[in-house]
């Protein structure tokens, strides 16, 4: 459901649209209430608290058995598909006997909420059939929605081109949730000359129309976590006037204009969440004020007018102790943009220690050096500690996102570097993830001087993902790749894990890395209660393993499966540990592949990493796990179990059909036969797939971004540009060897 536009396009016209006849309320108010209350469980995910009995929940129950794993995702796809209609169909009856009076008036929902609640009592006529009246939508005289509203419309972005002279204001907006919306400009004037009821009467006024792209991070769901109303994400650059004002105006089609509140985001810099501050942008300052945000030179007065009227409206809202928070920041900001920097390297990570790739680029750095291994959030005395560290060292070296770099700049005479986690980029990171703002996300890594990557084909990638221009990217190969040239290292972590594993020698081992996606806690109620989630094949990773009893069986003398899930993806664990390995991997989404049975040639590796439990393989097998670029580096054949038919891939950078470096089965009579052929070797498309995307993974690359890291020259890599590989011929040949395989 996403507004006017999507009911037009289903309906043709709104004079189309079938009206709703209005509910006959029977129940007493006391029953009303009491309905009331079991919506309010149904918010929170509380099935029993909503419906009591469950039986609607059941289904019939087909048989199961012998059905392949697609076949098997698909009846349970079906079975919770139809459960979530039923309950839907429970929801929509409670709220047909609420008086609508009742439902806009509760204080136990907020305006979409009620929104919902108005869309299953009415259906699509809650959207268009309202009135809108000084920014507030109303249905049946009700008052639902205001545009107004913090969550409605919110500055989270805001860059300035001083060669341009212009500003570009970034954001979120939900706008579109009230239908009768036209749409929403920028408009610039001369400061002062309007009032907000008749700007279209001010001269030298300039129109700057708003460009909206859907934001699935915002969408509002519905009760049974369903789409409801779709997110956006706004952009629009507008000239810089001196002593102007810039206003944001919602058009709606009654020809009413609503001046928005400004909200606004920490990476807005005006103060997170409020609709009132300022931000010194050095030529000028931007001073917010609720519905204004007023371009004014800078000058002492002005800034400390912006001070005293910022701190002034602050104090209303979180009383007198903010003086005492209020000072608290500015001395941190100090701390940022002042003092000596010092001829040291930083290496900063968030993990608990430096990964692999860091530590190597640690050992071969010379000079001073300190490390920052502090995973946030972090208190008062950790946060002063990084600021000190990162802002007064000359050198930078960081494997993550480090989130102050968000909030202060680099200054003149730093260097930072990005080294990233991981060899490569495998599942699509940073502003090219579909929860992510990718403006805001940008602001992590606008100040980067360079950002040392894998491939040229990965630069172009991360070039996009990150919004860093190609000339701070250099192709010097991953320096976490550096660990597979180390032939004493892979063996010792072969040697590790055959201690462990003493049945694994002389076997013939397959490696089953799947990739695990969220926690279980990420789940909604809602979700798991009907066996729909977040890792169901329509909206995450592959949700099944293969049936390791029937695999067992197929496995030959000399066999062995081994399965290490990959838990990068569940957040907050992996490369950049914060929950760390060991209880990711207990989480429900890893622990639902590791082996329950008693098999002696179906084991679990767990204990070890991927990337560790590669060096004991024969042949290792994943679906979405960015360990196969580990797999392809010790040239270890690789193929794909994806039961979903690998419908994943569009979360990849990767053509799942054509650039995969090994053969995909979509179901495990495949996957075995696979198995039963006893003999394997690395493809042409392997090949392929390495020169794609490692093609400067040769065990040196910590020594070249070492050599750039302490270089006098500045750093420019416009001119780094792949001079051997043709795309085209790979891609071909990749096509080719596609169409053969099947």
């Amino acid at each position: 459901m996403n507004g006017l536009v999507d009911i037009i396009d289903r309906y043709g016209s709104i004079d189309d649209m079938p009206k709703p006849e209005q509910p006959e309320i029977t129940l007493s108010e006391k029953e009303q209430i009491s309905l009331l209350e079991k919506l309010k469980a149904a918010k929170l995910g509380d099935i029993d608290g909503a419906c009591g009995d469950e039986s609607f929940i059941d289904d019939e129950n087909e048989d199961t058995d012998g059905l392949s794993s697609v076949q098997l995702i698909k009846a349970r796809r079906k079975r919770s598909d139809k459960a979530i209609e039923r309950y839907l169909i429970r929801l929509t009856e409670m709220a047909m006997s609420i008086d609508d009076k009742l439902l806009a008036e509760s204080e136990d929902f907020d305006q979409y909420e009620k929104m919902y609640l108005f869309y299953l009592k009415y259906g699509d006529s809650a959207f268009v059939d309202g009135t809108m009246k000084k920014g507030v939508y109303s249905y049946n005289g009700y008052p639902v929605l205001e545009a107004r509203d913090k969550n409605m419309f919110r500055i989270e972005s805001v860059t300035y081109d001083k060669e341009a002279g212009t500003l570009t204001f970034e954001g979120q907006c939900r706008l579109d949730a009230v239908s009768m919306l036209i749409g929403v400009n920028a408009s610039v004037i001369n400061a002062g000359t309007s009032k907000d009821d008749d700007i279209d009467k001010t001269p030298d006024r300039h129109d700057y129309a708003l460009t909206m792209e859907p934001y699935p991070g915002d969408d509002v769901r519905g009760f049974a976590s369903e789409p409801f109303i779709t997110g956006q994400m706004f952009s629009v650059t507008v000239k810089v006037r001196m002593d102007s004002e810039i206003r944001f105006m919602a058009e709606m089609v009654n020809s009413a204009k609503v001046n928005l509140k400004l909200y606004n985001g920490e990476g807005a810099g005006f103060g997170d969440g409020s609709i009132y501050g300022y931000r010194d942008f050095g030529d000028f300052i931007l001073r917010l004020k609720n519905t204004v945000i007023y371009v004014e030179p800078r000058t002492e007065e002005n800034l400390a007018k912006a001070e005293e009227l910022y701190l002034k409206d602050e104090l209303k809202v979180f009383g007198e102790g903010y003086k005492e928070t209020r000072k608290r920041e500015l001395e941190l900001k100090k701390l940022a943009e002042t003092g000596e920097i010092v001829d040291r390297t930083l290496f900063v990570t968030t993990g608990s220690e430096l990964n692999a790739g860091l530590k190597r680029v640690y050992d071969l750095m010379p000079g001073e050096k300190a490390v920052l291994a502090a995973g946030e959030p972090w208190d008062d005395e950790t946060r002063e500690k990084a600021i000190d560290l990162i802002f007064h060292s000359k050198t930078v070296v960081m494997d993550s996102p480090v989130a102050l770099l968000k909030k202060y700049r680099k200054r003149e005479g730093q260097r930072f570097i990005q080294l990233w986690h991981g060899i490569a980029a495998f599942r699509k990171i940073c502003g090219d993830e579909p929860y992510v703002l990718p403006y805001v996300d940008a602001l992590y890594h606008r100040d980067y001087d360079m950002l040392a990557v894998s491939s040229y084909r990965m630069k172009d990638i991360y070039a996009k993902a990150m919004r860093v221009d190609p000339s701070r990217i250099a192709v010097t190969g991953s320096a976490d790749s550096d660990d597979y040239f180390d032939t004493e290292k892979v063996a010792d972590a072969r040697q590790r894990i055959l201690e462990a594993h003493p049945e694994l020698e002389g076997k013939q081992v397959f490696l089953y890395i799947p990739a695990a996606a969220e926690r279980d806690e990420d789940i909604s109620a809602v979700s798991r209660k009907f066996g729909a989630n977040s890792w169901s094949a329509d909206e995450g990773l592959n949700p099944y393993p293969p049936d390791y009893d029937k695999l067992s069986e197929k496995l030959g003398d000399g066999q062995i499966f081994a399965v290490c899930p990959d838990t990068s993806y569940i957040s907050g664990s992996g490369r950049g540990t914060f929950i760390g390995r060991e209880e990711a991997v207990k989480s429900g989404f890893a622990s639902r592949f590791i082996p329950k049975g008693n098999h002696e040639n179906v084991i679990s590796l767990a204990d070890f990493t991927p990337e560790e439990a590669i060096s004991v393989s024969d042949a290792v097998i994943s679906d979405y796990s960015p360990a196969v670029y580990a797999a392809v580096l010790e040239e270890k054949p690789v193929s794909f179990y994806c039961p979903d038919g690998g419908k994943q891939g569009d979360v990849t950078y990767i053509d799942y059909k054509n650039e995969l470096p090994g053969e995909i089965f979509s179901n495990q009579e495949e996957l075995e036969n696979y198995i039963s052929i006893g003999k394997y070797a690395v493809s042409v498309t392997q090949n392929n797939f390495r020169k794609a995307f490692l093609v400067k993974a040769d065990g040196k690359a910590a020594e070249r971004i070492v050599d750039l890291a302490v270089s006098d020259q500045p750093l420019d890599f416009t001119l780094d540009v792949d001079p051997d590989i043709d795309q085209e011929e790979i891609a071909a040949e990749n096509m080719q060897n596609a169409t053969e395989r099947e």
